[in-house]
């Protein structure tokens, strides 16, 4: 007799409906899928943390930092509006002849 646990309480597995096994099984896959990428985004911070940390020893005492580059590296570029352009107000000449 196989058991689980949800929320604290242990179920007996061989009483749960199919349907209830397969959601088990989904709950397993999206709690494996959720724990690599909490892994993978501790890689991705030590190798930003190990490229600003080289970036500094490369421009030390070369650069003056206006902001911190974790903020510089991790902030949306703003978007660039278009230039307005003007419209020309020409006004149409008719021609008018005396009868």
């Amino acid at each position: 007799m196989a058991t689980i646990v949800i929320n604290g309480k242990t179920y007996d597995s061989d009483i749960l409906t199919k349907e209830a096994r397969d959601k088990i099984l989904m709950a397993q896959v999206f709690d494996k899928r959720i724990n690599e990428l909490k892994n993978d985004q501790v890689m991705a911070q030590i190798a930003l943390n190990t490229v600003v940390l080289e970036l500094e020893a490369m421009t030390a005492g070369k650069m003056t930092a206006v902001q911190p580059l974790q903020t510089i590296a991790l902030e949306p570029v703003a978007e660039k509006s278009a230039p307005e352009t003007k419209t020309s107000t020409a006004k149409k000449k008719t021609s008018r002849t005396k009868s």
